[in-house]
């Protein structure tokens, strides 16, 4: 993926963008030529730029909504543990202030944590948990956020 997070206001966008690229079709096409040439030369290999590997990465935590969720609410410890109804109730409240109408069955929220790493745990006092994961401390989530405002501003998706 790779991201495009300019865009040109109205006022600066040149009507006569297409002719002036047509005219430099015998360069771009030399250029195009070079490129593939570098490629065959690299062995058919491509260097990922960093900020592609970035945007794709993010784009595919935004797409698996638990990811989403865990990496913006949640750490991943061996020794954590959050109660099954707090975890579930949390993720609805967050679903909604996130826009998602409809969050995933209970269900299906169970199957996706536990492709996480999240384990059942044990029930105390008459409540199940999960464990392996618990809430972010303040610290992390501020670094969360942060990150979420750099995503939305440099590759205009996430959190804004």
């Amino acid at each position: 993926m790779v991201p495009f997070a300019v865009q040109i206001p109205e006022a600066q966008r040149d009507p006569e963008i297409e002719k002036a690229l047509l005219a430099e079709g015998p360069g771009i096409l030399n250029w195009c030529l070079q490129g593939l040439t570098a490629y065959y030369a690299s062995g058919k290999r491509l260097a990922k730029p960093g900020r592609v590997s970035v945007a794709t990465g993010t784009y595919r935590t935004i797409s698996d909504t638990i990811a989403y969720f865990l990496a913006t609410e949640c750490t991943l410890d061996p020794d954590g543990m959050i109660s099954r109804l707090a975890l579930r109730e949390h993720f609805e409240k967050w679903c909604e202030e996130e826009g998602i109408r409809r969050p995933i069955s209970a269900r299906k929220f169970a199957v996706a944590l536990k492709s996480h790493g999240i384990r059942n745990g044990t029930k105390y006092a008459g409540e199940r948990f999960w464990t392996g994961i618990r809430w972010k401390n303040e610290h992390e989530q501020e670094l969360a956020e942060q990150t979420q405002d750099f995503q939305h501003s440099i590759l205009g998706f996430g959190r804004g």
